[in-house]
């Protein structure tokens, strides 16, 4: 898991550096997708249980949900907000990253044994409100 959030930290970077559109994200993301197939067995259960591939497999999902949707809902006009293509990536970043590294970290329970669907969502969630909400 260290190795696959590495590269996806290393993705965020060069989406906020180059001014990623969502199809950009989107084929460094399908890359990452590639190589946890290629690396990692995918399995997930009716009670939300998975692999680790399974996991990385729907953090990838996330951060191209949430990029694409955050990068197209961009309000120039709304007060504060800059005006350039940087200020939407930079948010679409942002936001983006808050989801999926916090369905990563917010699934633990409390004492770390156990990782847990509805809490990872519940956590994403949270953590992709108060990003976008300064």
């Amino acid at each position: 898991m260290v190795v696959f959030l590495n590269r996806l930290s290393d993705l965020f970077y060069a989406a906020g550096t180059n001014e990623y559109t969502p199809s950009e994200l989107n084929q460094s993301v399908d890359s990452l997708e590639d190589w946890v197939t290629s690396n990692y067995s995918v399995s997930i259960d009716e009670d939300y249980n998975c692999s680790d591939g399974g996991a990385m497999l729907a953090i990838c999902s996330i951060t191209k949900h949430s990029y694409n949707y955050w990068y197209s809902n961009y309000d120039e006009n709304e007060a504060g907000k800059s005006t350039s293509v940087f200020g939407r990536v930079w948010r679409a970043v942002k936001i983006a990253s808050a989801d999926a590294y916090g369905f990563v970290v917010d699934g633990w329970s409390d004492d770390g044994s156990v990782w847990e669907g509805g809490r990872a969502v519940q956590g994403a969630g949270e953590r992709s409100h108060n990003a976008g909400n300064p």
